[in-house]
């Protein structure tokens, strides 16, 4: 007979340590926090406080720190027109709940028992709930506290008093007072939040970033040139805008009448990313727009004037290249056995030339082998080196003496020349092929051959191309402390395959980049959104700019245009 079977809750045994030095009934315990946390579902407040309050003073019910996270959610949650409390008694609430959960986890800090210690979720709920009621200090307090593990600095218990738990604030818990300071107009708050969030290394969202354009479009007078920077900073973190945030850049451009006019760009040159719009257009923020708008649609016709501009490609600048580098070669030396890595940089860096085409050898040979019994392709390795050949290195696969500085090398885990498939007649001609050519890295036994390729592809430069599909989305590449560094390097530097019946087709990075382009010396912006169709398509497919439409919004200064006019 089995004498280790689990307790279910009702048959669970009563334990010592419940509120005020208690006897825990944990029967009544869970009974109670299913009915909170089923209320809370249903966004029955009534039914989830009356249950939460006639268990306050029951020192057999000791509620988990998961139940009064859940209750602090329904305080700052609270529809305007509920008739259960107002905002300043959802507070009053809140606090208190806040106070006890401090209380409970200061008791239980040196127990070590997880379920009833504080989390981020905590200050994040009070965060929303100060904001909510317009005490926006009091919501950005909530981070500090957060990262000291104190409490409300209040005289009830445990008020002020940090504990040896400290936890890290996430970006929920800055939203709340950097969206009160930006509703509210007080833009140098907003920037205090938005310098902390960044300090701390959080990522801003597009829903920050519609913050700060907003506040900065309705203060302009007094911040201009600090929603310019913003922009500036929108450059290198969002690569195309939704609808409320390019809303929101519009009205920062709206703010000052006749100043800048502006066109929705939909055909861009693929080829060249040149693009036209009429030398005579709307001015955006004038009064007589629609009027404006009519008479140019009347008297259009085909000798209408004409602007040409064109997109760049924009890529990591200095700094941003050697920090991408050096976080890379960070992870790799973490993470590979031994001098493995050392030894490939020093095989790099002893090469007569850069190599600057890199191949990532598994991605290619396993292309279309997802069916049964498939292996390793060798032959379709060897065609799309042969490609590369031709396109990137302008050699021929007969001259191997000066034509090997130029080559492309294919990354190639030592399994892979060891299998079955390296074996055969066929793989084994090919490796031959590529050592002699000095056409081939082979990675040690024990090591991760992503590392190898793409640290690689990061020294070669400007001029690397690395051939791979390879989305790099995995947990190796999560770990990069920037992963939006390698979303925009990629963008420059990959070049996708397709092997077709032995036919390789190689499609190279657009000729421009779809981001945020400034051009000062024309003083003309351009800035890509997508429509609300195409928006979610972006979120599931970043990689893939066929499958949806780019709209660019383009806004020059008029004084910029008078002048070419």
């Amino acid at each position: 007979m089995n004498n280790n079977k689990r307790h279910k809750p009702n048959d669970t045994p009563d334990t010592p340590d419940g509120v005020n030095g208690g006897v825990i009934n944990r029967q009544l315990t869970f009974q109670t926090r299913k009915k909170i946390d089923d209320a809370a579902s249903r966004n029955d407040r009534l039914l989830a406080f009356t249950t939460y309050d006639e268990s306050k003073n029951n020192p057999a019910i000791a509620l988990p720190m998961h139940t009064l996270n859940v209750l602090l959610h329904l305080c700052s949650a609270n529809d305007e027109n509920d008739s259960f409390s107002t905002k300043e008694e959802d507070k009053e609430r809140a606090e208190e709940i806040f106070f006890r959960l401090m209380k409970d986890s200061e008791e239980e800090e040196d127990k070590h028992q997880q379920g009833r210690r504080k989390t981020e979720m905590s200050y994040t709920a009070m965060a929303r709930v100060y904001a909510r009621n317009g005490e926006f200090e009091k919501s950005f307090e909530m981070v500090d506290l957060c990262k000291n593990g104190g409490a409300l600095g209040k005289e009830k218990d445990g008020g002020g008093k940090k504990t040896q738990q400290k936890l890290t604030p996430k970006l929920r818990t800055y939203a709340p007072s950097l969206r009160g300071f930006c509703e509210s107009g007080n833009w140098k708050r907003a920037e205090d939040v938005f310098e902390a969030i960044e300090q701390e290394g959080l990522e801003c969202t597009e829903m920050e970033f519609t913050a700060m354009m907003s506040v900065y479009g309705r203060e302009k007078k007094t911040c201009e040139e600090n929603g310019f920077r913003m922009l500036r900073k929108m450059k290198s973190k969002v690569r195309t805008c939704g609808k409320e945030l390019i809303e929101s850049v519009e009205r920062f451009f709206k703010a000052e009448p006749n100043a800048w006019r502006c066109e929705t760009v939909e055909n861009v040159e693929s080829s060249s990313g040149r693009f036209e719009v009429s030398s005579e257009n709307t001015i955006i923020g004038s009064s007589s727009d629609n009027n404006n708008n009519n008479n140019n649609n009347n008297n259009s016709n085909n000798s209408e004037k004409k602007q040409t501009f064109n997109l760049k490609r924009v890529g990591l600048n200095e700094v941003e290249s050697k920090e991408l580098i050096a976080s890379v070669g960070k992870l790799a030396r973490e993470r590979e056995a031994g001098a493995n890595f050392d030894d490939f940089c020093n095989w790099l860096e002893a090469r007569e030339a850069k190599v600057q085409c890199i191949v990532d050898g598994a991605n290619v040979g396993m292309a279309n082998q997802n069916f049964a019994g498939s292996r390793f392709h060798f032959g379709q390795l060897d065609n799309v080196v042969e490609e590369c050949r031709r396109r990137y290195c302008v050699c021929s696969t007969s001259d191997a003496s000066e034509a090997s500085k130029q080559r492309p090398v294919v990354f190639l885990h030592q399994r892979r020349t060891k299998d079955h498939a390296a074996k055969h007649q066929f793989g084994e001609k090919i490796l031959n092929k590529l050592r002699q050519n000095k056409e081939i890295f082979v990675t040690p036994h024990g090591s991760n051959d992503d590392w190898y390729w793409l640290y690689a592809a990061l020294v070669a430069g400007e001029d690397a191309v690395l051939i791979s599909n390879d989305e790099m989305r995995d947990h190796v590449f999560q770990m990069l402390p920037d992963p939006n560094l390698l979303r925009r390097w990629k963008e420059r530097h990959q070049v996708r395959f397709s092997v077709t019946k032995g036919e390789v087709e190689l499609y190279e990075p657009a000729v421009f980049t779809t981001c945020i382009q400034e051009n000062e010396e024309e003083e003309y912006w351009m800035i890509p959104f997508v429509e609300d169709d195409d928006e979610e398509k972006e979120n599931d497919d970043d990689d893939d700019d066929s499958k949806f439409f780019f709209f660019f919004f383009f806004l020059e200064a008029a004084a910029a245009g008078a002048k070419k006019a």
